[in-house]
């Protein structure tokens, strides 16, 4: 079975998220509401994809998706990065660091989500993705 690690520090997001995502897959959820607690799990548990909150008031993900790609067993973990700032850079810098892809809360529906987070638990090579590539482009062109 398919496992889904969400390292998210509002409940109410966790949770829309976690039932959305139960819905429409068959996949062993995992959560994590501060970074460290992220960490262990991802480290321990071995998740499919990660979906990572940004914005924490301890640490910022930024930091976490770091620790996440330098370590030997979690850095070919797909990574998909949620945030509520609009900022390029953030997003630029997440993407620098490893992230699959970035996702701006708000920007994005629940279908689109679920839709990419499929994607990632469809790709047994756990590499770059057509979207990711698509993504960065749209974002250096500027659009």
């Amino acid at each position: 079975m398919k496992k889904i690690l969400l390292i998210e520090d509002d409940p109410l997001m966790l949770k829309i998220l976690q039932s959305r995502l139960s819905d429409e897959q068959e996949a062993e959820f995992l959560t994590a509401i501060h970074p460290e607690e992220g960490l262990q799990k991802a480290q321990s548990e071995l998740p499919d994809v990660i979906l990572l909150d940004l914005v924490f008031p301890e640490t910022a993900g930024l930091e976490l998706m770091q620790t996440l790609k330098k370590n030997q067993k979690t850095k070919s973990i797909p990574v998909i990065v949620l945030t509520i700032l609009g900022r390029d850079d953030i997003i630029e810098k997440a993407m620098r660091y490893g992230a699959a892809d970035a996702i701006i809360k708000g920007d994005i529906s629940l279908e689109e989500l679920i839709g990419r987070v499929k994607m990632f638990l469809g790709n047994p090579l756990r590499g770059e993705n057509p979207m990711t590539i698509a993504y960065v482009s749209k974002f250096k062109e500027g659009i």
